[in-house]
């Protein structure tokens, strides 16, 4: 998508998100659609009150809502968004993912276990349906849903942005992509 918002991928952090929240569970085990939705709202918020998203990812508008497509192909084993990454303590085994190792907290800051924190508050105990419809009513996704011109389109971060943070916009479409996460 041309001019929209980029952050640089930390494919690594991206990982240790995948795996901070499958830990919340005793049985680090987490449901596919729970995990990707909660990632969306800990990068709403993020995004929204500090300026970035968590780890970089891109939002595409899929049939069942927002997806952050590079965790989403991480927990798929996608073998370039993985290649880098090494061994990956994911299994995926139908819509549940489940992880072997505890999430390295040291690459994780205190803003994005804030985030993630409040996130999986919203999400871990609502079903597929009560997830689906709060995102699917995102005015972010209405918009790219309604204007796609293929299942999974790319969604402009600057239109994740509250209405009073609009105007941050331009500022993040330059400085975006040399921001370390």
């Amino acid at each position: 998508m041309p001019n929209t918002i980029h952050f640089k991928l930390n494919q690594g952090k991206a990982l240790e998100v995948i795996l901070w929240i499958a830990c919340r569970s005793r049985t680090r085990t987490v449901d596919l659609y729970t995990l990707v939705k909660t990632i969306l709202f800990a990068d709403l918020y993020h995004l929204n009150k500090y300026g970035r998203t968590i780890y970089g990812d891109v939002y595409l508008a899929m049939p069942h809502g927002p997806i952050p497509r590079h965790a989403y192909e991480i927990i798929k084993k996608e073998p370039l968004d993985i290649a880098e990454l090494g061994t990956i303590p994911i299994c995926k085994a139908g819509k549940s993912v489940k992880v072997t190792r505890a999430p390295k907290l040291d690459l994780l800051s205190k803003s994005d276990i804030e985030a993630l924190s409040s996130a999986w508050e919203r999400c871990r105990r609502r079903s597929f349906t009560e997830l689906k419809l709060e995102a699917d009513a995102l005015p972010f996704y209405v918009k790219t849903w309604a204007s796609r011109m293929s299942d999974n389109e790319e969604i402009d971060l600057a239109d994740m942005l509250d209405p009073e943070n609009r105007a941050k916009a331009d500022e993040l479409r330059e400085v975006a992509p040399s921001i370390s996460i």
